[in-house]
C-alpha cells in the first residue's frame, strides 16, 4: 500500500477528513466512476445491502460485516443503520429482501466509501481510495448541476492536504507512544510537526501550542538526574552525581539500559512509570533533539535511604 493508502487505512482522522468533503451524491458518483456498477437502489432510497456492497468490492459478506462491526461508530456517522419493522417493510421490495428477513444492515454511499478506505486487499477499494484522493486534490463538482449542498470548511485550511498531514503525524506519533513518551509531549511534537508540514497554518497552530504550554506545570516540576542529584546532595550532605543517581534508579528497578546496536539510552521499567516520564528535549523552535527521562520530585524520598546505605 502507498503512504496515502496506509494513512486512510490506519487513521480515523484521515477518513473523517475525506468523508467530510463528500455528499452522498458525490460519493455515489465516485463509486460509479470507479466501477460501472450503478447502485440503482441509492438513487431513490440511498440504501444498499451488505451483500451488494460486498459484491461491489469483490470481498466476502463476512469481511464486510467484520469491518462494519469493528468500525461501527464511524460507519454510523455516515448513515449505516439496521432496518427493522416498518422501516424494513418500506424498502423490502426495493432491496429484494425475502419475507423471512427480520432486519437488514443497509449502507449509504458515504458509508461504502469509508469501507473502501479500510479494505486493504480489494483492488476495487484501491481504486476508490485513489479516486477519493484525486477528488480532494482537484475539488471538482463531480455531480454536475447537483443542488445538494456540501460541507464547507470553517477556515482557510486545505482540509485535504492538512488532514492527510495530520493523519501521517498520528501514525508516526504511535512510535513515540511505544517508548512511553508523555502524552502531553506527544501532542507538542505533533503540533511542531504540523508547523513543518503546513507553515502557512502556523498562526492557527500556534494558538493550540500556547494552550498546551499553559498546562505543563508538571513538566516544569519533574526533575532530570542532575536536578535530583542537587537535591540529594543537599539532603545527604555529600556530593551526589547524576551518574550516581542513574545508577541508583537502575538498582531500584525504575529504569534500564535499552540498547540499539552499540548505542543505548535509559528507558522506564513498568515500576518506573509510576515515578517518571519521557519528555522530548527541544533545542531550537520546532526541532526535536531527543528524549529525556524526568522524575517526580517525591522520588527523592525513595533515593535518600538507598543512597545512604550505599556510601
Amino acid at each position: 500500500m502507498s503512504l496515502p493508502d496506509l494513512v486512510l487505512a490506519e487513521s480515523i482522522s484521515a477518513r473523517n477528513v475525506c468523508i467530510a468533503n463528500l455528499s452522498h451524491e458525490r460519493a455515489q458518483e465516485i463509486l460509479n466512476k470507479v466501477k460501472s456498477l450503478v447502485f440503482a437502489l441509492w438513487q431513490g432510497n440511498c440504501y444498499a445491502t451488505t451483500e451488494r456492497v460486498a459484491e461491489f468490492y469483490e470481498v466476502s459478506v463476512e469481511t464486510t460485516k467484520k469491518a462494519a462491526n469493528r468500525h461501527r461508530a464511524e460507519f454510523e456517522s455516515d448513515g449505516l443503520k439496521t432496518l427493522r419493522g416498518n422501516s424494513l417493510k418500506q424498502v423490502r421490495d426495493i432491496l429484494s429482501l425475502s419475507f423471512e428477513t427480520s432486519q437488514a444492515l443497509v449502507w449509504t454511499p458515504r458509508a461504502a466509501i469509508r469501507l473502501g478506505m479500510l479494505l486493504r486487499d480489494s483492488q476495487i477499494a484501491q481504486q476508490v481510495r485513489t479516486t477519493v484522493l484525486n477528488v480532494l486534490e482537484a475539488v471538482p463538482d463531480l455531480v454536475q448541476g447537483s443542488q445538494t449542498p456540501t460541507r464547507t470548511p470553517t477556515s482557510n485550511i486545505d482540509l485535504g492536504n492538512f488532514g492527510l498531514a495530520v493523519a501521517k503525524i498520528e501514525i508516526l506519533a504511535q512510535w513515540l507512544e511505544r517508548h512511553n513518551i508523555h502524552l502531553l509531549v506527544q501532542d507538542q511534537a505533533k503540533l511542531n510537526a504540523l508547523v513543518k508540514a503546513s507553515p502557512e497554518d502556523a498562526p492557527i497552530i500556534d494558538v493550540f501550542k500556547r494552550v498546551l504550554e499553559s498546562i505543563v506545570p508538571q513538566q516544569q516540576q519533574d526533575l532530570n538526574p542532575t536536578q535530583l542529584a542537587e537535591k540529594l546532595t543537599e539532603q545527604l550532605g555529600r556530593k551526589i552525581s547524576a551518574h550516581k543517581v542513574n545508577q541508583a534508579l537502575e538498582e531500584l528497578g525504575l529504569q534500564y539500559k535499552l540498547f540499539s546496536g552499540e548505542d543505548w539510552r535509559w528507558d522506564l521499567t513498568d515500576k518506573g512509570k509510576e515515578f517518571g516520564k519521557i519528555y522530548l528535549v527541544t533545542g531550537k523552535p520546532n526541532q526535536w533533539s531527543g528524549g529525556q527521562l524526568k522524575w517526580n520530585p517525591d522520588l527523592v524520598n525513595l533515593l535518600v535511604p538507598h543512597l545512604a546505605d550505599t556510601e
